[in-house]
């Protein structure tokens, strides 16, 4: 009951009880009383105002409370709308409708490859049955599967491209019937890095990639508004996939789910332990003779070529199998007469001058005024890119991931670093006003320490935590560690810097312990508790270094400030015993000191790093300048797959024909 409408029962009850108390008292009390009439009249009338004004605010509030309800529900309902156009721009428009070849797949239902809960139970038929071609994805996920399904199949066989095609059917029924969940596609890749439960991935997934807060993520799950749509368990690393089956399954059994797809490479799949707790499984089929024969047959004379060509080499067609190869075969061969072709003999010279042509075929397709690189740049760039990428062992290239061991030789990129740390460090005699023999002597030191030091490894500041578990527990040891090399390093810097303006070296030695010591104990208490973690899954360009800029602003600066004050304090303390006057403008320096300090803590040396080796990488020739532009145009060229803010080659095959093209001398 409303409060208002308490208020007024209890109204009524009080008239009642002095009604009931009227009736009862004795002659002379109600003589008394009635010359008191007007009292009672005012109080009658009083309280059934009252009574009115409170049924009618209990009326209105319910309707305004009715009224927020439906404007409450009307919001919800547009930001879900909202999500749902942007998973329809993100993989219907962005990565399904690219791909040339959207054959219905056919499927062959594998209930042995899940775990149903009814198998403790009773004995299920665990016979795989082939489906016909006609049914559809939407079909067998709603039908078969009653909204839980496992999608296997081989490298290249169109699982992703399943798992979109579902993305999109669904998307039109929720259009439709706006009390159906919303499906959003997440990649499981990103899992294995904190290897949280499941839903709360998602919930952090849904923030990360989509910007929705977390509090309406973890409301939306409850109030069963998504159906999540996960694609590449097998891209989780080895060691934690079977980790990640198993929180699927903690998922599936704790939450009411409105359905899920998970996607999967058959043989991945085939090496774990269990299974998942899904109603059903399919393992999408090779294409078949018919498929490719319809196929070739639709799109006529333009691909006649190709058709002769699988018509007489059976290897060719069994790579067209496949439903990638077939579209980057049909791209290759559109249009191209048979005597344009060179006649081999062997396996390995015929994919050769499948994937030249179709190299050629994707760089004709820009038109002169959108060619921002020549052909022949384009081909020597991405057999470099290529080539490094076998030889790191790498599927998929990140900007930020780009390392000095991918130079030819690190001499001059060290010479490089060491010369902008001098520069850099040697700036903070500008705000001390003090003789450029002082700046020369500071930077040569700090250049010299950057050169010797190497910084070979590149390591992002992108994600900065707190955690007072480790830094109780390695505060000390991490302080000790600074302050061997902290303390050395700063009396030498300042005995040598004291020597250059005429002071005593013993002066400087002195100044450069507390000075080493105060940065000793910081960066040692710092390092103590800080953790750094890098996501999985990156969804800008780039993302890494952006992110180590935005920390070295953020927590830099107020370090830095801290820090310099601090050194200051110790200073003027130190300079009061030691009876020395210190210099005015020392303070500003110091605090520029600090904050330059507070950068190279918290990722300014990875961005600085970073872009001194993309310039080296441009001055000997690997890459353009501007790599990001590069690799945006080489996928809208379709010969790289963007994915959030990563590239990969759109088929292995294609980058190891480009490792091939580098010459290895």
């Amino acid at each position: 009951m409303e409060r208002q409408t308490k208020i007024g029962v209890l109204i009524v009850l009080l008239m009642i009880f002095f009604g009931a108390l009227f009736f009862f008292l004795d002659e002379d009390s109600v003589k008394t009383f009635n010359q008191s009439y007007h009292v009672v009249f005012i109080t009658t009338i009083t309280s059934i105002a009252g009574f009115i004004i409170t049924i009618l605010v209990s009326i209105f509030k319910e309707k305004s409370l009715s009224n927020l309800i439906q404007t409450e529900q009307q919001r919800t309902r547009l930001q879900l709308e909202n999500l749902l156009r942007q998973v329809e721009h993100d993989w219907v428009e962005g990565v399904l409708k690219k791909h040339t070849v959207l054959l219905e797949l056919g499927k062959e239902i594998q209930p042995d490859q899940v775990q149903c809960h009814l198998d403790r139970i009773i004995e299920i038929d665990k016979q795989r049955t082939l489906l016909s071609a006609e049914t559809t994805i939407l079909q067998v996920f709603e039908n078969q599967a009653v909204k839980q399904l496992l999608i296997l199949g081989n490298p290249g066989s169109g699982k992703t491209t399943t798992l979109l095609q579902l993305a999109k059917e669904l998307i039109e029924e929720a259009r439709l019937n706006k009390d159906l969940p919303i499906p959003v596609v997440f990649d499981l890749s990103s899992w294995s890095k904190h290897q949280k439960p499941i839903e709360e991935w998602l919930i952090d997934e849904l923030n990360e990639q989509y910007k929705i807060p977390k509090e309406m993520g973890t409301t939306w799950f409850k109030q069963h508004h998504i159906l999540p749509l996960l694609d590449g368990l097998d891209e989780v690393k080895a060691e934690a996939r079977l980790k990640c089956l198993n929180a699927i399954n903690v998922f599936i059994r704790n939450v009411n789910i409105t359905g899920l797809a998970v996607c999967c490479r058959a043989e991945e799949y085939g090496d774990l332990s269990t299974q998942l707790c899904l109603t059903a499984a399919i393992h999408l089929q090779p294409l078949n003779n018919a498929q490719i024969d319809h196929y070739l047959q639709t799109a006529g004379d333009s691909l006649a070529t190709l058709d002769q060509l699988l018509k007489q080499d059976q290897e060719l067609r069994d790579l067209a199998t496949s439903p990638l190869m077939l579209s980057i075969m049909s791209a290759a061969y559109q249009n191209v007469a048979r005597e344009e072709l060179e006649e081999t003999q062997h396996f390995n010279d015929k994919k050769s001058q499948l994937f030249d042509r179709y190299i050629a075929k994707m760089l004709s397709r820009r038109k002169t005024e959108e060619k921002i690189y020549s052909d022949q740049k384009v081909i020597k760039i991405l057999s470099w890119f290529a080539f490094q990428m076998q030889q790191h062992t790498q599927s998929t290239f990140l900007v930020e991931n780009l390392q000095p061991t991918w130079l030819s030789s690190t001499l001059v990129y060290r010479l490089l670093l060491g010369l902008f740390l001098g520069v850099f460090w040697g700036s903070v005699g500008y705000f001390q006003e003090v003789s450029l023999s002082y700046v020369l002597t500071f930077g040569v030191i700090a250049g010299i320490f950057g050169f010797l030091s190497g910084y070979l490894n590149i390591e992002t500041t992108e994600q900065v935590g707190w955690s007072w578990i480790a830094f109780r527990q390695r505060w000390f040891q991490r302080v000790l560690d600074d302050l061997k090399i902290a303390v050395p390093l700063t009396m030498l810097l300042f005995i040598i810097l004291d020597s250059v303006k005429g002071a005593s070296s013993l002066q400087g030695a002195w100044f450069g312990a507390l000075i080493g010591m105060v940065g000793g104990i910081f960066l040692g208490l710092l390092e103590a508790g800080l953790e750094q973690t890098i996501p999985e899954h990156k969804n800008r360009v780039n993302q890494g270094i952006l992110s180590s800029v935005q920390n070295m602003l953020r927590f830099g600066i107020p370090f830095g400030l801290t820090f310099g004050f601090v050194a200051w304090v110790v200073l003027i303390i130190a300079a009061s015993f030691a009876k020395v006057t210190l210099l005015t403008d020392l303070f500003s320096g110091i605090l520029f000191g600090g904050i330059l300090f507070g950068f190279l803590q918290f990722g300014a040396i990875a961005v600085v790093q970073h872009y001194v080796l993309r310039l080296m990488l441009y001055l000997e020739g690997f890459t353009p300048l501007n790599i990001v532009r590069f690799l945006n145009y080489a996928s809208r060229l379709i010969l790289l797959r963007k994915v959030g803010g990563s590239f990969q080659f759109i088929h292995r095959l294609l980058l190891e024909h480009f490792a091939a093209k580098y010459p290895r001398n």
